[in-house]
């Protein structure tokens, strides 16, 4: 059973695991449903606190991956999210 462990790093360069996850597979909609788990757990958490400010849209600025097959077109659907069409490769 694949394990999912997501870190972040503190900004005095402590790092703390952010959230884990026992997959079922390695595939693309699993990853994309884990990964939406934690943007809401995180969205969630920092609007009930206050902290909408540090809230980028949910979105991680960085990912750092060892580029797993199924995980790949998940991050590149979330970057193009991200960019949105005005700002896609081509389009300038």
């Amino acid at each position: 059973m694949p394990l999912f462990e997501a870190v972040g790093i503190t900004p005095i360069g402590k790092n703390f695991i952010l959230a884990t996850a026992f997959m079922c597979n390695e595939q693309g909609t699993t990853y994309k449903w884990v990964l939406e788990q934690i943007k809401h757990l995180y969205v969630s958490s920092a609007m009930s606190t206050g902290n909408e400010s540090i809230v980028n849209d949910g979105e991680p600025i960085v990912i750092i991956t060892d580029r797993e097959s199924g995980l790949m077109p998940v991050i590149e659907d979330m970057k193009r999210s991200q960019l949105g069409s005005s700002m896609a490769p081509g389009t300038n």
